[in-house]
């Protein structure tokens, strides 16, 4: 395999600025020593799933850490502080001895090699104390130890995540938020490479229908549409937090607008129709639930005459320091009497704005922990349930009849009971490929049904458990997706007694940051919202 020297244009990847400032030569520099360690390593060999452009990424990234540390850019020191804040200690892992105070410490490098491994195979358990991990980490510390490289600050980083101290414009923040997640060493393996290959499918779309200037139109839109939604919505491996949560701790609590930057709401992309404006505001109407949003004209300048009651808008929208923005791409749509009628029909629609009605919220929650309640006592006396696969829709049925009974519940005639919201055909076809499945109820998403794992749930109930699967396969209740929160943290306190001694590591390194790790895999279903 060649090694090819790292150049200014790999590293400006990871950067949120496009020219070569003074101190970078000194940091590829760095990068190309951290680069020779890693293309000796078995995790950056032809054999292996890393190649050389992971090896260049990685070493841009360790180099660029030790910039960010260097120049107080405070990135790391953001990341530290939020890990505290939730666990008691600065980062993963990290032993008794971890100096806080100190600039770099061999346990940062520890969890940058783990978190990195980790990003690029999310399906690999990382082991911290195998042979090659624990050698490479020693080899990239040495680096570090090198007392003949000169660490210079970068005077330029700073600027690019600062906001002003005064009232501000929502695309400060959401350029704040993109520099975070897009252009920033710490994220960008995670949250840049997930919005890359989605920008792909997008590049891969067929537009040979439109005309080529409005096709290259249609893609952009779409590229833009899709990067402001990862802005707004994505969640990193990293603490599961969103772009506006890392840009008001990276700020800080002094800064006059930290609580505002929380306070952003969520993106609400949907259909409106316009309705009317003044001088300030352009007055629209949610077409699928009938509420009236003022949306500031400092963010939007409609490019062509609007009628009122006819003409269709697109829009993305955040509240911010008390006002509607627009945040994103506008589209425009001619009247169409069908379009509005299906959209007044969607239940996914009207959603979009169940967060601005806490009551509802709270109702949801309150419905959520009776199911919960009636559950377990339907079930006699336990939240989790095993059942061949045929037998799931007879149980969910039964269950319904119970719940009705137990509040007195009446159901209106020509109305649905309870039943799994799944085409008959992809219930069978599940059915035929798994014999065997659990119910589980949590107060958060109400019945979760799952195939996955039947036979490692070590419960004195569950007729399909095999114990001799159970060391090789319980890590998989924490990096699949098919396991909520509730379920992770349900399955490892309640059968913790089965699981201790199945792995060293795991009872000393991993349990003690199970809720860590537990947002690591299931980042964008950590924070689900009732249903």
């Amino acid at each position: 395999m060649q090694n090819n020297e790292i150049t200014i244009h790999d590293w400006l990847l990871l950067k949120p600025y496009n020219e070569e400032v003074v101190s970078d030569s000194s940091y590829i520099n760095l990068a190309n020593q951290f680069k020779d360690v890693l293309m000796e390593d078995l995790y950056f060999t032809e054999d292996n799933a890393m190649q050389e452009e992971d090896a260049i990424e990685f070493a841009c990234m360790l180099a660029s850490f030790v910039e960010d540390i260097v120049s107080d850019t405070q990135i790391y020191q953001t990341f530290r502080r939020q890990h505290k804040e939730l666990y008691g200690h600065a980062v993963p892992f990290s032993s008794e001895e971890y100096d806080e105070g100190g600039s770099i410490n061999s346990c940062d490098i520890q969890f940058l090699v783990w978190y990195y491994l980790s990003v690029k195979r999310p399906n690999t358990i990382i082991f911290l104390n195998s042979f090659f991990i624990a050698g490479l980490i020693d080899q990239l510390i040495d680096v570090l130890n090198n007392e003949s490289i000169d660490y210079e600050v970068n005077e330029d980083l700073k600027q690019y995540y600062s906001l002003p101290h005064k009232a501000c414009h929502i695309n400060c923040v959401r350029d704040l938020i993109d520099n975070i997640l897009f252009r920033t060493y710490l994220f960008y393996p995670d949250a840049y490479n997930r919005l890359a290959n989605f920008e792909e499918i997008i590049l891969a779309e067929d537009f040979s229908d439109m005309s080529p200037e409005h096709a290259a139109d249609t893609q952009n839109a779409n590229l833009f549409e899709n990067r402001y939604h990862f802005i707004w919505h994505y969640r990193t491996r990293l603490l599961a937090l969103n772009g506006k949560e890392w840009a008001a701790s990276l700020i800080g609590k002094a800064h006059p607008l930290y609580q505002d930057v929380l306070n952003i709401s969520k993106s609400i992309r949907a259909a409106f129709i316009y309705k009317s404006e003044d001088e300030n505001d352009l007055i629209v109407e949610h077409i699928a639930s009938g509420r009236r949003f003022e949306i500031t004209k400092q963010s939007i300048t409609p490019k062509m005459s609007l009628t009122p009651n006819e003409s269709i808008l697109f829009l993305s929208i955040n509240q911010w320091q008390g006002k509607w923005w627009n945040s994103g791409i506008v589209l425009y749509k001619d009247f169409d009497a069908d379009f509005i009628l299906d959209e007044k029909a969607s239940e996914e629609e009207k959603l979009k704005l169940a967060f601005l009605d806490p009551a509802t919220q709270r109702l949801e929650i309150e419905e959520l922990e009776k199911q919960k309640k009636h559950f377990i006592s339907f079930n006699k006396n336990s939240p989790i349930a095993f059942m061949p696969s045929n037998e799931l829709s007879k149980f969910v049925s039964d269950f319904g009849c119970y719940y009705r009974k137990c509040e007195n519940i009446k159901l209106p005639e020509g109305s649905a009971d309870i039943t799994i919201e799944m085409g008959s055909d992809e219930l069978d076809d599940l059915n035929k490929k798994w014999t065997e499945a659990f119910v589980f109820v949590n107060s958060q998403q109400g019945m979760e049904i799952s195939y996955n794992f039947v036979d490692i749930i070590p419960d004195e109930k569950n007729p399909f458990y095999k114990a001799e699967k159970l060391r090789d396969k319980f890590w998989d209740v924490i990096v699949s997706k098919h396991a909520s929160k509730e379920l992770t943290q349900y399955y490892f306190d309640q059968y913790k007694e089965q699981l201790s001694g199945l792995s060293s590591e795991f009872d000393k390194v991993f349990y003690p940051n199970l809720d860590f790790l537990t947002r690591f895999w299931k980042h964008d279903i950590y924070f689900s919202e009732t249903e």
